[in-house]
């Protein structure tokens, strides 16, 4: 009977030693709930945005390319934000005058000639990709003013294609031309 007696008390001890540890009224630190990660993006999301925005058009004279009367430089600038990376397949320019009329000069920059431009075609996960981009024109009427078509492909780390387009003014000496 001592030895039940002996038993029961030590259990009751252990019972009673164990109420802190449990949690209430111990003074211990509080269990934090546990961190849930939001789901991994399903696709890039891409925003395109041209700088300057109007492109300056300056005037261009090179033997090697009569006729041709103008030039544009500027940077387009691709921004993921759904946190998921991928590629820049093609960047594809043209642009067509006040006049409206089909687009002209057509450029085709392809992965390769991104890379060079730029040093790499890969976009981070909410990152930036800057290309820069340039041309030389003419317009059949003499015009300066002109405004750039951008289309460009791109396919991110899930596979999922991605189609951009974009439009920039190009105007001379920071205001369109009034020579149509």
């Amino acid at each position: 009977m001592k030895n039940r007696t002996l038993l029961a008390r030590g259990l009751v001890c252990l019972a009673v030693a164990a109420l802190p540890s449990c949690g209430s009224g111990g003074g211990g630190s509080p269990v934090a709930p546990p961190v849930t990660m939001p789901p991994p993006p399903s696709r890039a999301v891409l925003t395109v945005s041209n700088s300057p925005d109007p492109i300056i058009a300056t005037s261009f004279s090179d033997p090697r390319f009569p006729g041709f009367r103008w030039r544009v430089d500027w940077t387009t600038t691709f921004h993921e934000s759904a946190g998921l990376g991928g590629n820049l397949d093609f960047i594809h320019v043209n642009f067509r005058t006040p006049q409206g009329g089909e687009p002209q000069n057509v450029l085709n920059y392809g992965a390769t000639d991104i890379k060079e431009r730029a040093g790499t075609n890969d976009f981070a996960a909410r990152g930036d990709l800057a290309v820069p981009l340039g041309m030389i024109y003419r317009t059949s009427s003499g015009s300066r003013s002109i405004t750039v078509l951008i289309v460009a492909q791109a396919h991110d780390q899930r596979g999922n294609l991605i189609t951009l387009e974009s439009e920039v003014r190009a105007v001379f000496n920071g205001v369109a031309s009034r020579v149509e």
